[in-house]
Parts: structure tokens; C-alpha cells; sequence
């Protein structure tokens, strides 16, 4: 929990002290400014955005316990109701230029939960911040700091894709996976939308086999098909998620008490008895969420173009009918016998008798670097020079060693 508690403060806020007298005061202030975001339905006001502080009860800031009490605690251990906390108190933002600011004065020192609360209604998009923890004072290398600024990162909608496998072999079985987040319920406490589409690359087909669990920090829960949610396949790659009004309930619900709250969808999949070597399959996949219309009936052949949605990352697999038996997804698969390199290949953009100079460390075929000097060298003639100077160092002792004895004494000799 602390791991977690950790990420979401470096990812989600970036807090800026606006008064860096270390003063002895009873009372500070916080100030939020929010943002707009692509993710937002257009033409939404950042006015009469409603932010909610509450502080924990029994949390002392100024003392060492009460930090390292702090640093040990999750936000979703406070979200949970493990842990007291203060009434709330709540302030809508004001717009002032290209954002809004919402201003929260005169409060008693110690930790803060920081929460943005729904303001949409309806089925439109609005980014939400996931919600933090402030302590006042503040504490930096300037000493205490009693009113604090912070402007709040959103929590981005996204959906991202992978494979348990990184390359194919014809006739091949394997698992896409799909992990999408969920937005934040509307004033209602309602979600209008979530559609999940994915048309797999030719060569591919739904193999039927799929599943779909709700999952956050300590919670997992599988959803059924025809009750939470309806699948839908066209010419067997065309694969289409909706889910249904019972399905959307179920989502807010879970969604308001976690609000790491994700989307797990795994579908089964075949690869064409006739794949070649070297084809490469690359497959994005689509989320419509509120305030993202469907584009209509998809298809196989349906083109994402001029729609608005939100993209998964791409997924690039390679066909490798020569790869013997399973690949263990993330570990490359090794040749079993090396190849000796070709007397004449070299690297692209270096001449084997000139390295190139932003590339020091790269090597050619049988020359290696001397270690940094920029010049290269054949081991065998560094061999053969060694060998005649050991002889020319032989023959010149040799003449001194004669030297010596023919200017001795001739009683001596």
C-alpha cells in the first residue's frame, strides 16, 4: 500500500510552496488550479469545478510520528474508511485565464485527502485528478511552509494492449490482453458509455475464448457476458465490447470506491496455417468511453479516421515459423549454433579501415578497439612486432655482452 501511496503522489501532483517564511502559525491555506485536458468534452467551463479536503483526524504533522504515520498510509486506506477524517470541506473553482482556481483558506494544520468530485452530468467527458494527500506545513529545504499551491495532474483515461507472446508461428494460439481505465461517475453517479473495439490484423482470428474482470489495488471481481456486459465479432477479427445497463451500474459502483479502477479484457486467438516468415502483424485497439460517440457498426474493414476515441499503444508481432516450440514471453529466443561473421561485412556507415567517430564502441569483423585511443589494431601484426623487437633487444645485449668481455683485463680473460 505505501508502494501505491508512493506513485500516485509522484505521478498525480507536483506541489510549488508560495510562502517560504517558516513562520509559527496555526493555520495555512491551499490553493488548487485546474487544468483543461484533450480527454474533455469541448466546451466545457473550468468555473464550478468542485474540489473536497478532508483532513485526517488523527494524523499530528508536527510531529515525527505523524509524518512517517503519513508516509506509511495509502490513499485508499482513507478512502476505504480505515482511517478517521475531518468534515469535508469543499470550494468550486473560479476561471482566471486558461485555468481554474479554487481557493481553501484558514485551515487548521495537518494532513490532507485531496479529491476532485464529479461535475459533468450527463454523457460527456471531463478529466478528473485522482486524489492525494497535502500536508500543512509543507516542508522543503527552505524550512516550513504554511500556504501551499498545487496543481493537479488528471487522471488520464487510457487502454493499453499486449500479448503473451512476441513472435508467431503459423497455427499459433495465443492471448491479447486489454487493460483500459474506467472515468470518474457523472453528479448522478452514473456511466452512460463503455465500448471496447478491436479489429486484430488479417492472418488473425477470435478463437473464442475470452474473459473480463474489474480489477484495482486489492480488488478483482469477473464479469459475466449477456449480463454485464455483450460480445460482438464480425468476419472473426472485427471484436467489439459494449457494456450493458446492468454492466455500466456495476462499473460506477466499483469505480467510486476505487478509483484505480481498470478494465482486464483477454481474448483467445489463432494465426493462419499460412503465414511467411517476416510478416509482421501490428494491431491497435479503441476505447469509447462518455463523451466518445461510437462511429457506427464496426467491421473488419473499418477505418478509425476522423473519429474521436482513444487509442491503445500499438502491438507488433513477427512471424517465425523457424522458432522451435514455445517462446517464454520477454526472453529472446538464441540461436542454437553460432554463426561465424563473413571477412567482409561490416557495420552500416563504418569502413573497416576508418571507425566511425560517434559510433567508438562499434566493432568490425576481427578488429577490435584498443581502448579508447580511436585507432584500431590487428592482434597479428601486434604479434609480429613483438617478436622482432624481442630479437633486435637479444642481438644488441648480445654486442654489449661482447663488448664487456673484449675490454677486460687479457691476464683476466
Amino acid at each position: 500500500m505505501k508502494r501505491v501511496f508512493l506513485l500516485f503522489v509522484a505521478f498525480l501532483v507536483f506541489l510549488t510552496p508560495t510562502n517560504a517564511h517558516a513562520q509559527d502559525r496555526n493555520y495555512g491555506s491551499i490553493t488548487l488550479y485546474k487544468e483543461s485536458s484533450t480527454f474533455d468534452s469541448p466546451g466545457q467551463s473550468l468555473a464550478g469545478i468542485e474540489f473536497q479536503l478532508n483532513r485526517l483526524s488523527d494524523i499530528d504533522i508536527m510531529t515525527e510520528e505523524g509524518r512517517q504515520s503519513l508516509a506509511s498510509l495509502s490513499v485508499e486506506q482513507v478512502l476505504r474508511g480505515e482511517v478517521p477524517i475531518d468534515a469535508p470541506l469543499t470550494q468550486r473553482t473560479t476561471a482566471e485565464g486558461d485555468r481554474g482556481v479554487a481557493r481553501f483558506t484558514d485551515l487548521p494544520l495537518g494532513a490532507y485527502l485531496v479529491q476532485e468530485n464529479p461535475t459533468r452530468t450527463g454523457d460527456v467527458s471531463r478529466s478528473v485528478s485522482a486524489p492525494f494527500f497535502v500536508s500543512l506545513p509543507y516542508t522543503s529545504v527552505d524550512g516550513l511552509h504554511y500556504d501551499v499551491a498545487g496543481k493537479p495532474k488528471t487522471q488520464p483515461v487510457t487502454i493499453v494492449k499486449s500479448a503473451d507472446t512476441e513472435t508467431l508461428r503459423r497455427g499459433q494460439i495465443f492471448n491479447y490482453i486489454l487493460d483500459s481505465s474506467v472515468p470518474a461517475p457523472d453528479t448522478a453517479g452514473q456511466l452512460h458509455r463503455y465500448v471496447i473495439h478491436d479489429t486484430i490484423p488479417e492472418g488473425l482470428s477470435f478463437n473464442n475464448s475470452h474473459s473480463i474482470e474489474m480489477r484495482a489495488h486489492d480488488y478483482s471481481t469477473t464479469l459475466a457476458e449477456g449480463t454485464h456486459y455483450n460480445l460482438e465479432v464480425i468476419d472473426r477479427r472485427a471484436i467489439t465490447i459494449r457494456f450493458t445497463t446492468e454492466g455500466l451500474a456495476e462499473l460506477a459502483r466499483a469505480r467510486t470506491e476505487h478509483f484505480d479502477l481498470t478494465v482486464h479484457f483477454t481474448f483467445n486467438v489463432r494465426a493462419a496455417n499460412n503465414l511467411e516468415n517476416g510478416t509482421v502483424l501490428i494491431n491497435i485497439a479503441y476505447l469509447y468511453p462518455d463523451g466518445y460517440p461510437e462511429p457506427g457498426e464496426f467491421d473488419a474493414s473499418f477505418s478509425q479516421n476522423d473519429v474521436r476515441n482513444i487509442p491503445s499503444n500499438e502491438v507488433i508481432l513477427t512471424v517465425n515459423n523457424d522458432r522451435p516450440g514455445p517462446v517464454i514471453p520477454g526472453f529472446p529466443t538464441f540461436p542454437t549454433r553460432p554463426t561465424p561473421p563473413t571477412p567482409t561485412e561490416q557495420v552500416p556507415g563504418v569502413t573497416p579501415s576508418r571507425p566511425s567517430p560517434t559510433s567508438p564502441t562499434a566493432q568490425i569483423a576481427g578488429v577490435q578497439p584498443d581502448g579508447g585511443s580511436g585507432q584500431q589494431r590487428d592482434p597479428l601484426a601486434s604479434t609480429g612486432a613483438n617478436v622482432i623487437a624481442a630479437i633486435v633487444l637479444g642481438l644488441i645485449l648480445a654486442a654489449i655482452g661482447v663488448f664487456l668481455i673484449w675490454r677486460r683485463p687479457s691476464d683476466e680473460r
